[in-house]
């Protein structure tokens, strides 16, 4: 059920409508004073792990990361407040609205890319994963793949990442985001021990490249049980890639694109 209403006011916000909501937090779509429309993401605090909040500021901590972020290849950060509402304390952030269509749904639509199209997305893609990993301290976006990828007609970039529900400082054993939506098809193996860093991005980034030159999800005849935790799914398919490679001989690319694919995953 939807924390705010159509038409109801949040800060300097006018609701429109919900995007999509899960345990702990909702997108929705917002216009200003000017009828200018915005993503905001709103966060329940009293159902958040406590891991995911700084406990020097009290805020969220994707707030927090997301307030410093500015690239042309990320959704730009406009605003932030705090509430408090009949279900406890929120927080919330509001970022730019695009317009235009999910990679994903692209690939569903017309199948496999032509190879200058797919390397300018994954040229995109890269610049923004560089410009989040040099943050002090690094970055890691954690959840890249084909419905993370919105492509706009914005100047000067086709690509935007979307969704930081798992952007955190790189990751080692100890894993301080949810992970049971993660596609386990797009993540590294070193992911099953609780690895997410930099060159995890990088892996994600590679495996979508294949995709986009396949029209295919990379090992996707992987059995994996999908009511399995993310450790276990991880497990099912690190065992499935030991045996089976990915088909890049046969993409219809130059040998240069096939070596990134090949060492990138």
């Amino acid at each position: 059920m939807a924390i705010l209403k159509s038409q109801e006011h949040i800060g300097n916000y006018t609701v429109q409508s919900l995007i999509k909501s899960n345990v702990f937090t909702e997108t929705y779509r917002v216009e200003d004073s000017n009828q200018n429309p915005f993503f905001l993401k709103l966060f329940v605090l009293k159902n958040m792990p406590q891991n995911l909040i700084d406990p020097k500021s009290k805020k969220v901590k994707e707030i927090l990361y997301c307030s410093t972020l500015s690239h042309k290849n990320l959704l730009s950060f406009v605003d932030s407040g705090e509430e408090e509402r009949q279900e406890g304390k929120i927080q919330y952030y509001v970022t730019s609205y695009l317009t235009g269509g999910i990679l994903s749904d692209k690939l569903l639509r017309v199948g496999a890319l032509e190879e200058n199209e797919a390397l300018e997305i994954f040229g995109g893609i890269l610049e923004a994963l560089q410009y989040l990993h040099n943050q002090s301290p690094a970055l890691c976006h954690n959840d890249l793949d084909p419905s993370n990828i919105m492509l706009t007609q914005l100047e000067g970039s086709q690509v935007q990442l979307i969704d930081f529900g798992h952007l955190f400082v790189r990751m080692s054993g100890s894993v301080e985001i949810s992970t049971s939506d993660l596609d386990v098809h797009y993540h590294a193996d070193e992911t099953m021990v609780g690895v997410f860093d930099e060159q995890g991005d990088v892996f994600s980034a590679c495996a979508i490249l294949y995709t986009m030159l396949s029209g295919s999800t990379p090992w996707k005849e992987a059995s994996i049980d999908t009511e399995g935790d993310f450790k276990t799914k991880m497990t099912a398919m690190r065992q499935y890639r030991k045996t089976h490679g990915l088909d890049i001989d046969s993409l219809k690319a130059s040998d240069k694109t096939k070596y990134i694919i090949k060492h990138g995953t």
